[in-house]
Formats: structure tokens, C-alpha cells, sequence
């Protein structure tokens, strides 16, 4: 037995801050009783009863405990709810009828149907208000042990709550051996009672325990507060899941089959072994369940390859069963990711995973969980750590994972490049990787498209500094797992030295080496490598007449890294070398100082450049007379209008070297170093610029816009009203302080200057929106119709009305207004679908598509606001589930808290923070509504990645025995029914896929019941062999939910 049945109740417990000598009536709820008892008896059966008692003390506290989600295990538990009721402030007590239990299928098998028999009991609690008490009882019975003959358990002591009385005990047969381990809290206290024997630990927590280790890259946190085993040797554990696991990897004619498939045409054993291992690696999806959730025995072989997908035990029989096909024996290795195991105490629930061992080759560990790690690499998590080693010819043992990978690990990036006499510096930048970081990348590259892979070279590019635009991305296969894994791209920075008087800088072209900041560091250890040698090499041809001068060369040893720095010239050709080899990567905390010396002088090498001259003889650069400085400011706007900050400041600073009081080039150097976030030396040019010119028509406005986004606000405001009065005129100084105002939410102030802006800027829309949101907040609901009227009047597109009635929802007035606009638009969207048929669908009905489901939030929100929850669920539920917007699916998270649906928002909210661009108030409102674990926020957030494809994904069946993928439109009719199935590319096959996709149920809704709109929906469809397996993938839709420049108001006024 473990703790797991108790996470869903105690997850509804959220860490609250309490200061010492704190008053407890002000806590959202305060736990006046924790009590857990278990009771096992011989053969390792056994119940556990939660008794719990909640003094809810605020609206927060209802909306958390207005609905308790409690799993549990069918195959081989029984829930019984046995009371939930609420004692009312004013006596009264409510008592939760049957009714209000519902029994449903748990998340994780409503994806995997293999693990069915993992459910949940939800209870709908009745009239719950501040001031009531909540009492509920709950039991656990365990009618079918998972090991006949043994128990074993762990609990936690809360520490994220206020509790006044916190009991856990245990109840065991006083003739079995019970070995029992306390850590971080009181011991027990033994009684014993004719043939039992009881452990109690009683406890309070009155103040929140801020001081615990965090987790980290290599570590969970603390051993459990109480864990109890009735097994004496790890030998006994290791027979005990052998016999669970051994007649699952049985061969049957099946895996044979595919095993003799696999390794056809393989020369060596190790080959052979690597085929299968890929095959189990990349071909059978990954399920992620917490170890020992509902079962310990896993599925059987046959099962995980008919279905391909599991858990790393189901993983590990089917590797088993396919090496034994091929007369390979193997072993289960049971480990721990998080924390060691304590090797005194032999449990089943020290173990969090379970890899695959193989004595041949001399010895052989696997880990086929990741999907595209190589043969034989295990992640930093697990090497170097005890485990229980399952062999099927001899005594279960525990060992040690080796702490070594197979290779040798690195990160290595090459640049090549070409200066050109006129600056610009063309880069082709390859990066390649073996190991941890390695892993990660091709995981990256595996789940995105194709066509998006540049996203990653730009987020290097923009990580490590380095300077340009990002072109032609190409990487290698990410399942090509036996080689290093690389992807190259090319970088083009045509202001990369900006010549003065016949000298320039030249940034070399190699991204920041990977250091951590020992700021942000755990308390108990310091990571500070994940791989074993960092190299970066840049190559750079220069013009016939530069002569680079070369910086000296740097070497840096200590105990734990070496770092060397150099830099030749061969030729006309630069070279630069940066390396970094690491000797140990875990620190004591103690050494963190050293460590930080030795960072920031690695961060000061990693800054120089390299100062380049020019003959005398060389072409003249326009820049580098003075005669030219307006030519050489005309550069540097056009490197701003290129978004290249750095060589537009380098052109800009050129220019006030050749004319120091250059009438525009100090406010346009201000800007790019606004750009870049630099913020003191952007004030310092804007500064200058007035100094020069105390009547200067932009510096003051970029002043303010620079001081806001430093979070300066009031000096902001000063700036713009410094503006106004040089230029009572300025139309952007008027809107930028309106904007700012209302991010202050000062509304009046705020309406005074957006009126003034929209009286100089009457045919700006965003400033009509902005101001009429302005005059909403203020309650004048007169005035922000006018001037959302006059925003309709200047767009009056299905966009522009459901903006409007989207920022009057946000603020709550002139619903009616708001109800028309909404409609209005949804009318015109639903025109163009209504009585549509598949040949006649084009890019303008897939774009309303993506408009309706905006729309259809729209009017859920309006709902939402006036009270009328069931409406407004229809609608956002039916937008998030065409749609699967992020903010559609806070929305919907929001409308089931309000229906005191907490456990349908917290999946809501999870499934939202992988939609696209998922705002910053999301994870905060999983967080808080799973008891400010930020932890099980993200873990959530990771369960609900694959939950969220699995929405809308659509299982045909077995179809067709052939490896082959094509594209299909749908379209779908009220029910919702697929009416017809066009094949849009892909081979002829697919055609025998058309029946089969027409009776297929997707996962749609119509708000209304009687709508007569058809959606279009395009989607992959692809089937694989042997299985025959076949599924359909709809394409999400695209939304053009806001116009930019209002989709900036309605950002900001949301908050």
C-alpha cells in the first residue's frame, strides 16, 4: 500500500504564509483534525480511514473544498465515502446525500484504457459557506494485497497547512515483523493490545515549515515523514515483484514475430539488443503514472505491443519479452529518480522506476522511458545510484547504476563565418550534443513540426547573445539516437562591425557557455554541470586589409572545472576557442563562493572582443568620415527597423563620436539600448539628447516608455506629462500616458489623457477600445459605449464586435451591449458555416471556424458575468474544445470553480498551460487551487501535455496493417456527427479509412442544441504494422481571437 490514495485529498490543501504568533481567524480555513489510521492484518490486507475536519473561514476555502476528488484503485481496493457533511455557523448540519457521489473513470485511463481500474469518487458538498465546518470520513479497503503476506507504507506529516491535530497511526499483527523509520518529526508512540500492535505519531503545525530542501534537478526532497516495511531483505522485496512480474513477459507467436523482424539483418548481439531497444524506446508511447499507482504488476507484453503505449514497467516487459525471443535473458531493476534509497529499509515504496538490466556484453542498463535516448544512457537522475536488481537465475541483489554514461558527454558548437569589408558577418553555426542535454534537445525536436524548428536556433541565438538573423534550420532525425545529435543553422549580422576612424569592435559569434547562478541554487547542494565538456569554436575570414589584435589567452583550473580561452589568427583567417571541462558536477553548498569567482571571471572573458584596424589602403567606409555621420545614422535606423540593437548601437555611438551633438543620434542610441533592456544606459542617451535639446519632440516619450517597462511607473508618468507640455500635441505622449494610467488602474486620470488622445487621434481604434474600458472601470457606462461605438464605427468587422463586447464582459457593464456585439459577431461567423458542404470549404470557412470558437467564448464570458453559470459553461466549453486556447480554457477553469467544480478546473487549468501561449495567470490559479504546490502544479501541467492531444485524438480501430499517414478534412455537423470525410493528401489507403472516421466520436460541442452551423476541421490520420492500429489527429484551428493593437488593450485591462 502506498500514500498515493491520499493525494487528491490532501492536493485541496494549499500552502498559506503564517507568520509567527499569527491570528487563525484570518487563514482561508484552518484544519482542526488530520487523523489517518491503517489497519493490516496477516496476509497484507488491510483499510485506511481519513478523518477529517476543516474550519472554512473564506470564499477561497469554499471554492477549494466545494467539491473532493479521492482516488483509488478498483483492482484490489473499495472506496467507501462514509460521510461528508457540513456543520453550519448557525447549528445546522447538512449531510451529503448519495446523489452527490459520482464514481468516475480516473484521467490517466480515460487516455490509456489499459489502466482502467484507476478511479476517482468526486463529491459534490452541499452548502458550504465561511463560517461552516466541513467533517468528512472516508475508507480504504484493501480486499486483494498487492504482496500476500507483507505490507508496507509511507505518509507524510503536513507541513503546507495550519493543523491543530495531525494523527497517523498504524495497526499491525504484534507477531510480524514490522520495521518502522520516522524522519523529520516526532516518534511514535507504541502500545500494544493482546495480539496488535499501534504506532501513533501525533503532531501539530502551527506555522508553515519554509526551511525544507527544494527540489532539484537531481532531487525530490526529504525521505518521507513515516515509512514502514514488514519485508527483512531486499532479496524478499526482489522475489516478491519477480513473481509479479515474470509470466508478463511471456513470448508469444506475436512478439516473436516482431522480435525476428527487428533484428533481421543484424551481425553482432549488441545490434540486436540496441534494434529491440529502439524499438520499445521510440515506437511504444510513454504513460506517466507515479510508481505503484494502482498496481504494481505490469501489464503483459502482448498487451503493451498490441496497444503501444505504457509505463516503465510496462516498457520493461515488452524490451523482456523481445530480448527472450531472441534468447537474451534480462532483468528488472527497480530505482529511485529523487531521492537515494535508504538501503536499511527494504520497501517497495522507496522505488519511483524501473529500468531494464542485461548481463550480457558485460553488463548492459536500459532505460527505454525517455523515447529518444541512445543504447545504454541513463539520465543524471538515476546513474551513480543504488538499486534492486531482479535476475531471474539468481538472489534479487541491490547494485549500483553506473555513475559514468557510456560516453563521454558534451556540448559542441562550431561557427564559420565571413566578415565583409562593409561589416557584415555571414555565420553557418552548427550545434551538436551527446548525453543529457542531448536528450532533451531531440525530445524538443521530436514534438514539434518540422517548420517550427528554427524557433529553437532563435532561442539559442537570443539565449547566448548572439547577434543576427536566424536562417535555414536543419537537424538531424531525432530517433537517429546512435550518433550525436546536431542542427545547424545559418546567422546573417550585416552590422556587425561598424568601422570609426579605421578601427572597430567584433563580438565573436560564440553563444554564453551553460553556468549556473549560484543565486538561485538549493541550500543542501550546488549543480553545476550536466555534461562533461563544453567546446565552442568560431572560424571567422576577414577582409585582406583587417588585422584583428588578439586578447590574451585565459586558463582557469580548479578542482571541479578547467576553463581555456584562446584566440589566432592563420592567415586571413580568426580563430577562437572557448572550452570548458568539468571534473565534478555537484558541489557542496559551501563552495558556492569559489564557484561564483569562478563564473564571473568565465562571464568577463566570454565579454571581450576582439578590436579589429584597417590599412590605410582600404576601401573608405562611409562611416568613418565625419563628413558622412547622417550616412552612418541612416545605418543605424535602418539596423533599428532590422530589430538589430547592437550594431544599431554601435552606428549610433559612431555618430556621436564624429558629431557629439548630433540633433537625433543620442535619443535613437537610447532606443536601441531600450531594445535590449539596458535600461540605465538608455536614460543616460535620453539624458543627453535633452541636454542638447531641452525641446526635443520624441525623448521624453521614450524616457517614459523606457522608465514603465522598468516597472518606474510614477517617474513614467512624469516623463509623459513632461512630454505633453513640450508638445501638448503629441498624440502618442497622450495614449502612452492613458495606457500607463490604466495598467495603475488610476481610471480617472486615465480617461482625462486618453481623451485628449483620442481628440488628436480620433481614427485610432485601440485608443477608442482603451478609453471606453477606461470609462467602464469608472462605472460611466454612457461614455464607454460612445466610445466603443466610435471604435465599431471605424471597424466595424465581426473582430471589432466581439472586441467590444469581450473588454465590456472584462468589466462587467452594459452586458445587454455586450450580449448584442457578441451575437452579432457569432451570427456572422455561423452565416458563413451554416448549410456548408465539404467540397465547398476553402480557407475562408477554416478561418471562421477559428473565429466561432473566439466568439462562442466571448458570450460564455458574458454569461459568466451575469451570473448565469450554465450558459455561460456552454459556451466556453464548446470554444475550448474546438479551439484548446489557453485562455479559453482559463475561462472554462474559472466557470467550474464558480460551480464549485474544483477538480474539473484544476485539469481544466492544467490541459490550458499547454495550449498555446498560456497567460501568466494560469499557473497561479492551479497553484492555488492545488494548495500552492508548485510542484504537483507542474506535474500536472506535464500530465495533461499528452491529455490534451488525447482531446483530440480519435482511435479508429484496427483498420489497416500498413505504415502509412495522409491529411483528411472533416466536416462536422450538430451532435456532433461527422457528415463527410474528404482525403486531402496521403496514399490511396486512406480511402478505407473514410467509414470508419464518419462513425467515429469526436470530442465537440454546440452551445446551443438547435444549431445548424458545420465545422471544418482538418486533421492526420495514420495507421502502423503489424497492429493494424489506426487514429486521426485534428489540426487545431486558428483563431484570430484579436487584432493586435487591441489584443494590447485587452492584455492590459485584464489585468
Amino acid at each position: 500500500m502506498t500514500t498515493w490514495r491520499f493525494a487528491a485529498c490532501l492536493a485541496l490543501l494549499p500552502c498559506v504564509p503564517l507568520h509567527a504568533q499569527a491570528d487563525l481567524s484570518r487563514k482561508p480555513y484552518v484544519i482542526e483534525r488530520l487523523h489517518r489510521a491503517t489497519t493490516f492484518q496477516l496476509d497484507g490486507t488491510g483499510s485506511t480511514t481519513l478523518d477529517m475536519r476543516i474550519r472554512i473561514q473564506s470564499t477561497a476555502a469554499v471554492n477549494r473544498f466545494g467539491q473532493l476528488t479521492i482516488d483509488y484503485s478498483s483492482g484490489n481496493q473499495r472506496l467507501d465515502i462514509d460521510f461528508v457533511r457540513v456543520l453550519k455557523a448557525g447549528g445546522d448540519t447538512v449531510t451529503a446525500p448519495a446523489t452527490a457521489i459520482q464514481d468516475l473513470t480516473g484521467p490517466v485511463a480515460r487516455d490509456a484504457p489499459m489502466y482502467s481500474d484507476l478511479r476517482q469518487k468526486v463529491v459534490t458538498v452541499p452548502a458550504l459557506q465561511p463560517g461552516d465546518t466541513l467533517e468528512y470520513h472516508a475508507t480504504w479497503t484493501t480486499h486483494t494485497p498487492f504482496a500476500p503476506g507483507n505490507f508496507w507504507d509511507e505518509a507524510e506529516f503536513m507541513r503546507g497547512s495550519i493543523v491543530l491535530d495531525e494523527r497517523i497511526s498504524y495497526d499491525v499483527p504484534r507477531q510480524t515483523h514490522v520495521q518502522v523509520k520516522t524522519e523529520g518529526g516526532p516518534e511514535p508512540r507504541i502500545t500494544e493490545n493482546g495480539n496488535r500492535r499501534t504506532y501513533i505519531w501525533q503532531r501539530a503545525n502551527l506555522t508553515i515549515d519554509t526551511t525544507g530542501r527544494q527540489a532539484t534537478f537531481l532531487s525530490r526532497g526529504q525521505h518521507h515523514s513515516v515509512s514502514l516495511t514488514t519485508f527483512r531483505s531486499w532479496a524478499e522485496v526482489g522475489q516478491w515483484y519477480q513473481g509479479l512480474e515474470r509470466d508478463r513477459e511471456t513470448v508469444t507467436p506475436e512478439i516473436q514475430q516482431r522480435a525476428a523482424q527487428l533484428v533481421r539483418g543484424r551481425t553482432t548481439l549488441r545490434d540486436s539488443i540496441a534494434a529491440l531497444y529502439d524499438f520499445v524506446s521510440q515506437r511504444v508511447r510513454y504513460v506517466s503514472l507515479q510508481f505503484g499507482l494502482g498496481r504494481y504488476q505490469p501489464h503483459p507484453a502482448a498487451d503493451v505491443l498490441s496497444n503501444q503505449y505504457g509505463d516503465c514497467k510496462d516498457k520493461h516487459v515488452l524490451l523482456a519479452a523481445l530480448l527472450r525471443a531472441i534468447g537474451v535473458p534480462s532483468a528488472p531493476v527497480l530505482i529511485s529518480a529523487g531521492e537515494p534509497i535508504d538501503p536499511d529499509l527494504p520497501s517497495p515504496g522507496q522505488f519511483d522506476h524501473l529500468i531494464t538490466f542485461v548481463p550480457a556484453l558485460d553488463s548492459v542498463w536500459l532505460d527505454a522511458t525517455p523515447g529518444v535516448a541512445p543504447f545504454q544512457f541513463l539520465f543524471v537522475t538515476i546513474r551513480g545510484k543504488q538499486a534492486l536488481v531482479i535476475p531471474q537465475d539468481a538472489a534479487p541483489r541491490l547494485a549500483r547504476v553506473p555513475v559514468a554514461p557510456p560516453y563521454r558527454t558534451y556540448n559542441r558548437l562550431d561557427a564559420t563565418g565571413t566578415l565583409s569589408d562593409a561589416g557584415r558577418l555571414t555565420t553557418a553555426v552548427r550545434y551538436e550534443s551527446r548525453g543529457d542535454v542531448e536528450v532533451i534537445v531531440r525530445g524538443m525536436f521530436q514534438q514539434v513540426p518540422e517548420d517550427n524548428w528554427h524557433l529553437f536556433a532563435e532561442r539559442l541565438a537570443a539565449v547566448g547573445d548572439l547577434e543576427g538573423t536566424v536562417q535555414s534550420t536543419t537537424a538531424d532525425d531525432p530517433l537517429a539516437t546512435r550518433t550525436p545529435f546536431a542542427f545547424t543553422f545559418q546567422l546573417d549580422n550585416p552590422g556587425a562591425v561598424t568601422w570609426s576612424n579605421q578601427h572597430a569592435d567584433l563580438e565573436v559569434p560564440l553563444p554564453r557557455l551553460d553556468l549556473p547562478a549560484p543565486d538561485s541554487v538549493p541550500t543542501d547542494s550546488l549543480l553545476v554541470a550536466v555534461v562533461d565538456e563544453l567546446t565552442y569554436h568560431a572560424r571567422i575570414v576577414l577582409p585582406p586589409s583587417v588585422t584583428p589584435r588578439l586578447p590574451g589567452v585565459v586558463s582557469l583550473t580548479r578542482d571541479y572545472a578547467t576553463y581555456r580561452s584562446r584566440a589566432e589568427r592563420r592567415g586571413d583567417t580568426l580563430l577562437v576557442e572557448r572550452s570548458l571541462t568539468f571534473a565534478r558536477r555537484v558541489l557542496p553548498v559551501d563552495r558556492a563562493v569559489d564557484f561564483r569567482s569562478f563564473r564571473d571571471i568565465v562571464r568577463e572573458d566570454e565579454r571581450r572582443t576582439i578590436s579589429l584596424t584597417r590599412s590605410g589602403d582600404a576601401p573608405a567606409m562611409p562611416a568613418a568620415t565625419a563628413g558622412d555621420a547622417d550616412d552612418l545614422h541612416r545605418r543605424g535606423m535602418a539596423a533599428l527597423d532590422a530589430n538589430d540593437a547592437r550594431s544599431a548601437i554601435r552606428a549610433f555611438r559612431a555618430v556621436t563620436e564624429l558629431v557629439p551633438r548630433h540633433q537625433y543620434a543620442w535619443n535613437n542610441l537610447g532606443r536601441a539600448y531600450m531594445m535590449l533592456g539596458k535600461t540605465d544606459s538608455a536614460l543616460l542617451a535620453f539624458h543627453k539628447q535633452i541636454e542638447i535639446n531641452p525641446y526635443d519632440q520624441y525623448s521624453y516619450n521614450n524616457m517614459g516608455m523606457t522608465l514603465r517597462r522598468a516597472g518606474r511607473r510614477d517617474e513614467a508618468v512624469a516623463a509623459f506629462q513632461k512630454q505633453i507640455e513640450v508638445n501638448p500635441l503629441d498624440r502618442y505622449a497622450h495614449a502612452n500616458l492613458g495606457r500607463l494610467l490604466v495598467d495603475m488602474h488610476r481610471d480617472s486620470a486615465a480617461a482625462d489623457a486618453l481623451e485628449h488622445a483620442v481628440s488628436i487621434a480620433p481614427d485610432d481604434t485601440a485608443l477608442q477600445v482603451l478609453l471606453g474600458s477606461a470609462c467602464a472601470r469608472l462605472g460611466r457606462g454612457s461614455d464607454a459605449l460612445a466610445a466603443f461605438g466610435r471604435a465599431v464605427a471605424l471597424s466595424p468587422t465581426p473582430e471589432m464586435w466581439n472586441n467590444v463586447a469581450y473588454v465590456l464582459a472584462e468589466q462587467r457593464v452594459e452586458l445587454d451591449s455586450a450580449e448584442m456585439y457578441a451575437r452579432r459577431a457569432i451570427d456572422q461567423a455561423e452565416g458563413v458555416l451554416r448549410g456548408l458542404a465539404l467540397e465547398d470549404a476553402g480557407p475562408r470557412e477554416m478561418l471562421a471556424v477559428g473565429r466561432l470558437g473566439a466568439f462562442w467564448d466571448t458570450m460564455g464570458w458574458i454569461y459568466f458575468a451575469r451570473g448565469d453559470l450554465a450558459k455561460a459553461e456552454r459556451y466556453a466549453r464548446a470554444a475550448w474544445l474546438l479551439s484548446n486556447e489557453s485562455v479559453i480554457g482559463e475561462h472554462l477553469g474559472q466557470i467550474q470553480q464558480r460551480l464549485g467544480r474544483p477538480a474539473d478546473a484544476i485539469q481544466t487549468y492544467a490541459l490550458a498551460m499547454n495550449g498555446g501561449m498560456p497567460s501568466e495567470s494560469i499557473r497561479p490559479r492551479l497553484i492555488k487551487l492545488l494548495g500552492g504546490n508548485e510542484r504537483e502544479a507542474d506535474r500536472r501541467i506535464d500530465l495533461a501535455s499528452p491529455a490534451l492531444m488525447a482531446m483530440r485524438t480519435i482511435k479508429l480501430g484496427k483498420l489497416l496493417s500498413a505504415d502509412v499517414s495522409g491529411e483528411v478534412e472533416l466536416l462536422i455537423g450538430p451532435g456532433p456527427r461527422v457528415e463527410a470525410v474528404r482525403v486531402a493528401s496521403g496514399p490511396s489507403q486512406l480511402q478505407q479509412l473514410t467509414a470508419a472516421i464518419r462513425r467515429a466520436t469526436v470530442t465537440l460541442t454546440f452551445p446551443e442544441p438547435d444549431a445548424s452551423v458545420k465545422l471544418v476541421r482538418r486533421g492526420v490520420v495514420s495507421c502502423s504494422s503489424p497492429s493494424g492500429n489506426c487514429a486521426l489527429v485534428l489540426m487545431p484551428v486558428v483563431s484570430l481571437r484579436f487584432e493586435p493593437a487591441t489584443q494590447r488593450v485587452i492584455d492590459r485591462i485584464r489585468n
